[in-house]
């Protein structure tokens, strides 16, 4: 992302009063626990590291979004 990255693009959405409902699955090359941590504190609803299998990403949306 350009200008700024996920985390502080989640924690935007999850503040504003208009889009704090819409559920916001991070997608990432970077697993450490602490930036995971960072991720969920932020408002994350689903954190996924790549590479991701396509079921795994169907999964989440599935589960946050209804079939």
């Amino acid at each position: 992302m350009p200008r700024i990255n996920g985390l502080e693009a989640c924690k935007l959405l999850k503040q504003n009063q208009a889009t704090k409902h819409i559920p916001v699955i991070l997608l990432t090359l970077r697993a450490e626990e602490s930036f995971v941590r960072q991720g969920h504190e932020n408002g994350c609803t689903e954190f996924l590291t790549k590479p991701v299998k396509d079921q795994g990403l169907i999964a989440a949306v599935k589960t946050h979004l209804g079939e």
